[in-house]
């Protein structure tokens, strides 16, 4: 685009969300304020750790169910789309573009339902709804994986976590854009505090984590400035 390159570094690359399906699963006629739970599980015995988060969230008539995959392997980017600073950005997030995170979240949808089952309704407020696949996916056998797969393709959406575009890491690393510090390698007085530095993503919410950024970046701020008082 014609730019003068100050610091040549991947800023852009390495951008990271978490993907997420929706069920609906039960009608409720609670008279409650709103109310949610979550649990971290695995999406099969092969992992190590909780790779799927799932989170209910009761509204007035309805429970909405999100099957959310953690530690995605899939990287999108950002790219410019001009040298003009007020257009805006081309994002090319590459959701789903790692099978084996198209298959996790799967296999999540599948335990998902699993739970939601056996979940008694008998005495509460909330009635069992049928499962809604997607249209495009009523040739598979329901639950099948190539069910599953096709349904988190089509129904598969982000959900606003996105991370790791200015990754932190050490100076001389060529996936760095800042150091340790936060500071931008290759650039005097720009320092990086937000969630883009994350070299990877946290297998939960990121507004903890980019709380915590910013208050270590506080500190070494603050640490800096006193120095050279």
């Amino acid at each position: 685009h014609g730019i003068d390159v100050l610091s040549n570094r991947p800023v852009g690359k390495n951008l990271i969300d978490h993907m997420s399906v929706t069920l609906r699963p039960f009608q409720s006629e609670a008279k409650t304020p709103i109310a949610a739970a979550t649990a971290f599980i695995k999406s099969d015995n092969q992992q190590t750790i909780p790779d799927i988060q799932i989170f209910h969230a009761t509204f007035e008539k309805v429970d909405v169910a999100y099957t959310i995959l953690l530690g995605a392997k899939s990287r999108g980017e950002i790219k410019l789309r001009s040298n003009n600073p007020t257009d805006t950005v081309i994002v090319d997030p590459k959701y789903l573009n790692d099978d084996t995170d198209k298959q996790r979240l799967a296999k999540g949808v599948r335990e998902h339902v699993k739970i939601i089952k056996s979940m008694k309704t008998e005495k509460s407020t909330y009635t069992f709804v049928p499962f809604k696949w997607n249209e495009n996916c009523t040739q598979y056998d329901e639950l099948s994986d190539k069910h599953l797969e096709c349904v988190v393709m089509y129904d598969g959406y982000r959900a606003h976590h996105m991370v790791g575009t200015a990754q932190m890491g050490k100076s001389d690393a060529k996936s760095s854009v800042v150091d340790p510090t936060l500071k931008a390698i290759g650039a005097t007085g720009v320092r990086v505090v937000d969630a883009s530095v994350m070299p990877t993503i946290v297998s939960a919410n990121t507004q903890c984590a980019v709380m915590a950024i910013a208050e270590k970046a506080a500190d070494l701020i603050k640490k800096e400035a006193t120095t050279q008082e």
